[in-house]
């Protein structure tokens, strides 16, 4: 059961920087492409991506509730994909956020 929640503690992660995460992430055609190189969105999800392309904030929630899905792995390529797009202040905040949570979880 440890490797399940282990596998897929980055869905928390996710939910927990809702908010900050939709106002902050650029959801750039150079992100998407980015996460679909690295096989973190498959043809399908690239393309439902692309269709919305004018609604910014939606995309960006969607994006997110894509990655909730995905493997443990495939978020770490995610976490990349922001700093090879120049939104590495992203990744930092969030990762600053879960090692706090689990300093408060320990105690």
């Amino acid at each position: 059961m440890s490797g399940f929640i282990d596998e897929y503690s980055h869905a928390q992660t996710i939910t927990e920087n809702f908010v900050f995460l939709t106002r902050n992430i650029d959801v750039t055609n150079s992100l998407l492409a980015e996460l679909y190189q690295h096989r973190v969105l498959n043809d399908d999800e690239m393309e439902s991506l692309s269709c919305m392309e004018n609604r910014r904030s939606e995309q960006t929630e969607h994006l997110l509730f894509i990655l909730v899905r995905k493997t443990k792995e495939q978020y770490n390529r995610f976490l990349d994909a922001l700093d090879t797009t120049r939104q590495s202040y992203i990744r930092e905040h969030i990762s600053s956020n879960q090692q706090s949570h689990c300093t408060l979880d320990d105690q």
